[in-house]
């Protein structure tokens, strides 16, 4: 996804999906303590949004017995204020995260979220 770019990605479902270990890696995360299950951004390549112009847009994404065997963070969503990630679902979803902190959103629209059955339970 890229800012100012009208992209669109809904209603994807993730199903029986068994991750391994996530951990540091010399080329993403050197010397970091573990790594993020899930990754789902907006803006890859560090655009600015611009107001005037679309924006991607990411809703109606689900994520059913989704696994990690360990990871530090269960997952890392961010989108715009001006476009906000909506609609994620998570059930039955185990990704063993060990942070204190194990979801890191920013404009995520939570209302239009839900978590059932999950750990850590999405924050909803």
């Amino acid at each position: 996804m890229h800012a100012n770019h009208a992209h669109h990605v809904s209603g994807v479902l993730f199903r029986n999906l068994r991750l391994g270990n996530i951990t540091s890696n010399s080329w993403q995360d050197p010397g970091g303590d573990g790594g993020t299950a899930l990754f789902v951004g907006l803006n890859y390549g560090g655009a600015d949004p611009d107001p005037a112009l679309p924006q991607p847009s990411v809703s109606n994404i689900s994520f059913v017995n989704v696994s990690a065997a360990a990871t530090r963070v269960a997952g890392s969503i961010v989108g715009f204020d001006i476009s906000k990630v909506k609609g994620l679902h998570f059930e039955n979803c185990d990704f063993r995260a060990t942070a204190a902190t194990p979801w890191a959103l920013t404009d995520v629209d939570v209302g239009s979220c839900s978590s059932v059955a999950t750990q850590p339970p999405f924050p909803t």
